[in-house]
């Protein structure tokens, strides 16, 4: 008995070391599998990073072949690394073609959209721009001004409520530091889906084209609000300095229509503001010219517009004479027009602080060019996804140029 009562003893300890080898083996087993899954993940993961931000470089080079204003979406589809054409857009193929390779027998889905134009229109007055609405720059939700406004998409206002008007999502900033960064390139027309360059301020009837909005920063900004500090928590600028220093200059080129035949004539054309005529004023209701002053800014905040189409200025045309014409007559002899806005002083707040930047909005009446071209690109292969956004500004020289008596 005592024999047989080890023997089942041993077999019971046997039992029980198979049992722990049994569960370590099948931890191991487990383990090694989702290493091995982690690790295809991880890799299918980096491919889709490593190609969302090749496809934006790509879509950088073929902006240089259209025109400003140029909107597109594409989305393609792949199954078994083959391109599935019905779930396909029609340029899918020759977008994904070079990467074919890299998707073999992998299922994927790519998206690339490029945004130059804003085609969300908002209704109501816009500030004086007739009664059917206007078209706003920055494109709704993609100002500069924060960085954190992606955060805040799910309280932002209807697109094409006037609420937006006022909120910072939807204004782009002018600060100091380089070419870059003080100055905004405004094409005012946009390349519709054919590749046509569409001058969409031209009218014969409308004075009221376009307005530009200047408006001094948040010293903190609260985007859950409508615009996202009051009035009196802006940044103030000092009292000291020069009321009537110009601290945005503005000029608008393009290509000559003299005519008005949709044709260029030759060279370029357009105009920059000249203060003063013969020490004085030209015309006693000529108070849109100091509009991108000091003291414009001093005095008002949210609802602050500072260039408007309509209104009439003494300017030097850049084809090399002067002339006194109103913005808008000037729009209808030009091709491919284009304004311009620059930073030109330095920002001194109250106590010598410095104000950071000054933020800008254009509203027009029709569809215009934005000033930074939206790249977006999402790519996902398997389950691992990874996406990109890259912005182009637009870029142009400033006319420089000197009057004498």
């Amino acid at each position: 008995m005592k024999k047989a009562g080890k023997r089942g003893f041993v077999s019971i300890v046997a039992l029980m070391i198979f049992a722990i080898l049994t569960i370590v083996g099948l931890t191991v087993q487990r383990a090694t599998m989702d290493s091995i899954t982690n690790i295809r993940n991880s890799n299918n993961f980096y491919m889709a990073r490593d190609l969302s931000g090749s496809l934006g470089e790509m879509t950088l080079l073929t902006l240089k072949t259209v025109d400003a204003g140029y909107n597109s979406s594409v989305k393609c589809v792949i199954t078994n690394g083959v391109v599935d054409t019905a779930k396909s857009g029609s340029t899918c193929t020759g977008l994904v073609t070079p990467f074919l390779n890299l998707l073999a027998g992998k299922n994927a889905t790519i998206e690339v959209v490029v945004s130059g134009m804003n085609d969300e229109k908002l209704g109501g007055a816009c500030f004086g721009l007739g009664t059917s609405g206007c078209y706003m720059v920055p494109a709704w939700w993609s100002g500069n001004v924060s960085d954190q406004c992606k955060n805040y998409l799910s309280q932002a206002p209807a697109k094409t409520s006037q609420e937006s008007l006022n909120h910072p999502c939807n204004w782009n900033r002018l600060q100091s530091g380089s070419s870059t960064l003080d100055r905004a390139v405004i094409p005012l027309y946009y390349t519709d889906a054919t590749g046509t360059v569409v001058n969409s301020l031209k009218d014969e009837v409308s004075n009221s084209r376009f307005l530009l909005r200047v408006r001094l920063p948040c010293k903190s900004y609260n985007l859950a609000t409508a615009s996202g500090c009051s009035d009196s928590e802006r940044y103030t600028l000092s009292p000291n300095s020069d009321k009537k220093a110009i601290l945005v200059q503005w000029q608008i080129n393009g290509e000559c229509d003299e005519d008005n035949d949709e044709v260029a004539d030759g060279g370029d054309c357009g105009m920059v503001p000249y203060l003063k005529y013969n020490g004085e004023n030209i015309d006693g209701s000529f108070s849109g010219i100091n509009k991108l002053s000091f003291e414009s800014l001093l005095t008002k905040y949210s609802n602050n517009i500072q260039l408007n189409s309509s209104e009439k200025f003494f300017y030097v045309d850049t084809s090399g004479y002067s002339s006194y014409m109103a913005i808008y007559k000037k729009l209808n002899k030009l091709i491919k027009p284009y304004l311009v806005i620059n930073l030109s002083e330095k920002l001194v707040g109250d106590n010598s602080v410095t104000v950071p930047f000054l933020e800008y909005q254009l509203l027009a009446i029709d569809k215009v060019s934005d000033a930074r071209t939206k790249i977006y690109t999402s790519v996902t292969i398997e389950n691992s996804g990874a996406e990109k956004t890259i912005y182009k500004s637009n870029q142009s020289s400033l006319v420089d140029f000197a009057i004498q008596n």
